[in-house]
């Protein structure tokens, strides 16, 4: 007979062969691009006609809001919480979209840096259990002919 006994939350696992988690997350996020270091912007006001995207009423979207595909990759130790999680991944996709709404002066390269170091702080504040041991994020701004990837932490 079995019997059923509460399930014990892993914290850590003890096999010498399992060496983490790796944590891949992708989205698209429209970020506010203020000033003249955004390619998108540059180009659609040296009269490109690929960006910005028109609406539906063929008439030009705003060309300050970029459309940014992002790809979040996180190496994760086999740190988990007391459900079982490593980290709360509901809100991920909210943070990014947050993230772009406030706008930004930055280029891509300088804001997919910023944005990885809030990221880990987020995280950090969020779910301190979590130790993130290496992270990369990537964006490919509109027309998505590019990426620029920022690297912190171990190898993934």
């Amino acid at each position: 007979m079995d019997e059923c006994l509460p399930p014990v939350p892993p914290t850590t696992f003890t096999d010498p062969r399992f060496r983490g988690y790796t944590v891949e997350r992708t989205g698209t996020t429209v970020f506010r691009c203020h000033g003249p270091h955004h390619c998108g912007s540059v180009n659609y006001s040296l009269g490109a006609t690929q960006y910005p995207p028109t609406t539906a009423a063929g008439t030009p979207q705003d060309p300050h809001l970029i459309p940014i595909n992002w790809e979040l990759r996180c190496a994760m130790a086999e740190v988990l919480d007391e459900r079982g999680f490593l980290f709360d991944q509901i809100g991920v996709r909210d943070w990014f979209d947050a993230r772009g709404a406030a706008g930004t002066l930055e280029s891509c390269e300088r804001v997919v840096v910023s944005t990885a170091r809030d990221f880990l702080a987020k995280v950090g504040r969020d779910d301190p259990h979590c130790i993130i041991r290496g992270m990369t994020l990537v964006f490919s701004p509109a027309p998505h002919t590019w990426r620029v990837t920022a690297h912190f932490g171990g190898a993934l």
